[in-house]
């Protein structure tokens, strides 16, 4: 917190001065509005000329922090009554299988039945 100087002017019946004080003042907030207007301007000349080099990824470097069972996957989200859910993970329970391979299980059963061929 910081301090500032205020002068308060005290009348008195035979003569004026001012008395001087220290009181504590708040700090000012952050103003949103202009950091927003800061960071939308754009760069000024000596910051243009900079040229800034490209960050490479390879495919290995993104490949090493998806897990093996999922590279090359695609997720299908469902949403489902919680019930269901509960029933699923029970029966995954009891199968003593995975409810990805229960999934895998029943989209496959799917696709036979549309004649399509079973690949999940």
């Amino acid at each position: 917190m910081g301090f500032e100087t205020v002068k308060i002017a005290a009348i008195m019946p035979s003569y004026h001065h001012a008395i001087s004080t220290t009181t504590p003042t708040m700090p000012k907030k952050p103003n949103l509005a202009a950091a927003l207007n800061d960071a939308s301007k754009k760069p000024n000349r000596s910051q243009a000329s900079k040229k800034t080099e490209p960050i490479e990824n390879s495919d290995n470097d993104v490949n090493e922090k998806i897990p093996p069972s999922r590279r090359g996957k695609k997720a299908i989200t469902v949403h489902f009554d919680p019930a269901a859910c509960k029933q699923l993970k029970q029966l995954s329970i009891d199968e003593e299988t995975t409810v990805q391979a229960l999934m895998a299980e029943a989209l496959n059963d799917l696709f036979e039945k549309y004649g399509k061929k079973p690949i999940a």
